[in-house]
C-alpha cells in the first residue's frame, strides 16, 4: 500500500485551524480513488453525487480529479450533482428533478458522503436512482463497522477509507451550505447574520478551502497516476 503524506499549512493560512479536517479529507479521497482507479481509468463513472452538507467537499474533490483524468484519457466527462442528505429528502421533488435533468444511465453513479452509519442519509436517493435503472456505488470517508453487513447488503460494496467520523463532519464554515427540514432536495447556502470583518472572513475561508481542493487535485493525480492508462 502506498503511503500518503499530509501536506503542511502555514499558521497564517486562512484554513490553518481547519487543517485536520481538510488533510484528513484529502487522505481519505486518495484512499477511495485508489480503490476506484481501474474503474476510473476505464471511464466507468459517469456521475458524482455529493450528499450535502458534509459530503460536498469530498464529492467536489473526487469530481474534479475524475474530470481531469477523463480529459487526459479521452473519456466523456462526468456530471456532478449535489442533493441534501437525510430522511427529509423530498421524494416527489427528487423525482421531478431527475426527470428534468436526467443522469448518465450508461455509466455508474458514485454517491459520495463523509460518513455512513445507518444509511439514512442516502437511502431515499439510492432507492430512487435504482428504481430508474441507474447503477449506483457508494463511497464515504468513513463507515460505521457496527452496521457493516446490513449496509453492504442494502447498498452493495461500500468504498470507504476509515471507520471513525471524519473531522469534516458538520463544518459549515468550509462547505458553505446548511440543511433543514424545509430544504426539499438541495441544501441552502449558509445564511447567518454575519457582517463586516466576520462576514469577510467567512467568505475568505470558503475561497481558501476551494483553493486547497484545487491544489489537492494536483497532488492526488500525481500520487496515484489516475490520468495514465498504466
Amino acid at each position: 500500500m502506498e503511503k500518503f503524506e499530509d501536506q503542511s499549512l502555514e499558521p497564517n493560512h486562512l484554513v490553518y485551524f481547519e487543517k485536520e479536517a481538510l488533510m484528513e479529507m484529502e487522505r481519505h479521497v486518495w484512499e477511495i480513488l485508489l480503490q476506484l482507479k481501474e474503474s476510473i481509468q476505464k471511464g466507468e463513472v459517469g456521475t458524482v453525487i455529493g450528499i450535502d452538507g458534509s459530503g460536498r467537499l469530498p464529492a467536489l474533490l473526487i469530481s474534479k480529479i475524475i474530470k481531469r483524468a477523463y480529459k487526459k484519457l479521452g473519456h466523456q466527462s462526468i456530471q456532478t450533482r449535489f442533493f441534501r442528505g437525510g430522511i427529509f429528502l423530498d421524494k416527489k421533488a427528487l423525482d421531478i428533478q431527475l426527470k428534468k435533468y436526467p443522469l448518465d444511465v450508461r455509466r455508474t453513479i458514485l454517491i459520495v458522503d463523509d460518513t455512513i452509519m445507518t444509511g439514512g442519509s442516502i437511502r431515499t436517493l439510492t432507492r430512487n436512482l435504482r428504481k430508474r435503472g441507474y447503477k449506483a456505488k457508494v463511497a464515504v470517508q468513513a463507515k460505521d463497522g457496527e452496521y457493516s453487513e446490513e449496509l453492504n447488503a442494502e447498498f452493495g460494496h461500500i468504498i470507504y477509507a476509515d471507520n471513525k467520523v471524519p473531522a469534516i463532519y458538520g463544518r459549515e464554515s468550509l462547505t458553505g451550505v446548511s440543511k433543514n427540514r424545509t430544504d426539499a432536495i438541495h441544501a441552502h447556502p449558509t445564511r447567518r447574520d454575519y457582517s463586516g470583518s466576520m462576514r469577510t472572513s467567512r467568505i475568505q475561508k470558503m475561497i481558501a478551502t476551494r483553493t486547497f481542493i484545487n491544489e489537492a487535485v494536483d497532488r492526488i493525480l500525481e500520487k496515484i497516476g489516475l490520468d495514465s492508462e498504466k
